[in-house]
């Protein structure tokens, strides 16, 4: 733009607005200078109509006026102006287009019932140019104004980090308390005469079922008395089997086996009496069989109790883990009561108070918290720790963010 050509318009008396516009349309040239040194261009709908043919036909448009208040209206409208045609063309600053000033150029539109009769027709002088603002800005505010830009920054960078260390990182540590086996032995009783359990008699059921064999065994010679009483031996051998099998398939409660006693024999044919010769000795039986069944959850209030004297100090009986097993049977009477033993068996585990020692641990590296851990916790095994995000490379700094999951080892 230093190097542009400037072509000179110099107006005369003759020349008017719609001439300086005509001349400016044929005019060569990108920058063009009018030299308005007989006050031409005095309006100020002139310079408004000078500027909007300067923006249509992209031409950049400087102006020469010996007139303070003409250069004024052009610089409020974005028109260089200068002193003479010779700065013009020196001046590459003064073609700058500077930023628009804060003053009325062209008509003044008013009401007319404001204006009076005697004012109507007449021309209005341009209003006076408003006094610049204070500045109210100095160096030091903006140097303030920076610095306190970039420590607000700063601190919301600092906030963040903050808030993703102590919101975002969790953890769950597992626990192996040290662990003990507790075995207990009942005396427990079944009576089906019972509602309801009362001390270390369990209330139980009679249960009955009936059933039928056919088979036979070789006879050299003649039959004898000990020939079907080891026939009918055997028969009864095999059907208290399907009778306990029978009974212990239908019924919930655990069945007794010793308890199943045979109660009727409801069918007993030979196929030859004594002392009849033959090669093969039959026999068709059917019999009535009756066991005890009992429930041996009902026994549990009874296994807990039990357990808990023998729970070392320090540790708690851990509940799911208890197992019931039965052992013999001791006696059986004729109303079906049976005497029996049972077998208690539970885990006991440490009690782990751990709300100290994860605070202890929080924000702490994985090996230093294990071993911290393990040192004041009663552990059978160092603990095991998930971090997330695995990155992290430490133990959440709050506690909240850290769950703890406790594993008895069997």
């Amino acid at each position: 733009m230093a190097n542009t050509p400037t072509t000179l318009i110099e107006l005369d008396h003759s020349d008017d607005i719609v001439s300086v516009l005509d001349r400016l349309v044929w005019a060569r040239g990108q920058r063009l200078l009018l030299v308005d040194n007989v006050g031409v261009l005095h309006k100020g709908t002139d310079l408004v109509r000078l500027r909007r043919l300067a923006d249509q036909r992209r031409l950049e448009v400087g102006l020469v006026t010996g007139s303070k208040q003409v250069r004024r209206q052009a610089l409020a409208l974005g028109i260089p102006t200068f002193a003479n045609a010779e700065t013009a063309q020196r001046s590459r600053r003064g073609w700058w287009r500077g930023r628009r000033r804060r003053e009325q150029v062209g008509l003044v539109r008013q009401a007319h019932q404001s204006l009076q009769p005697s004012e109507v027709g007449k021309k209005r002088p341009f209003p006076p140019l408003a006094p610049p603002k204070p500045k109210t800005r100095t160096l030091l505010h903006r140097w303030l104004l920076r610095y306190a830009a970039t420590f607000l920054f700063f601190v919301t960078v600092a906030l963040l980090i903050v808030l993703f260390l102590y919101r975002v990182p969790r953890a769950t540590i597992t626990l192996h308390p040290k662990s003990e086996t507790i075995t207990q032995p009942l005396l427990l009783a079944a009576d089906p005469a019972l509602a309801n359990a009362s001390g270390q008699t369990l209330s139980a059921e009679r249960l009955t079922t009936e059933t039928r064999w056919q088979g036979g065994v070789p006879i050299n010679g003649v039959v004898t008395a000990e020939d079907q009483a080891r026939l009918q031996a055997q028969g009864e051998q095999f059907m208290r089997t399907v009778a306990l099998a029978d009974l212990g398939a239908r019924q919930r409660p655990f069945l007794l086996p010793e308890s199943v006693q045979l109660e009727a024999i409801t069918q007993l044919t030979f196929s030859h009496p004594v002392g009849a010769a033959t090669e093969r000795l039959g026999l068709e039986m059917g019999a009535t069989w009756r066991g005890t069944a009992v429930d041996l959850a009902l026994a549990t209030p009874l296994a807990l109790a039990a357990l808990q004297t023998a729970v070392s100090p320090g540790y708690e009986l851990q509940l799911d883990s208890l197992s019931l097993l039965p052992e013999a049977v001791q006696a059986v009477d004729e109303t079906g009561r049976v005497t029996f033993g049972v077998t208690a068996t539970a885990q006991s585990a440490a009690k782990l108070v751990v709300e100290g020692a994860l605070t202890a641990v929080a924000g702490q590296p994985p090996a230093i918290a294990q071993a911290y851990l393990a040192q004041q916790l009663p552990l059978a095994e160092p603990p095991t720790l998930t971090i997330w995000p695995t990155w992290f490379g430490r133990l959440p700094y709050v506690v909240a963010r850290m769950e703890t999951a406790v594993v008895v080892e069997e």
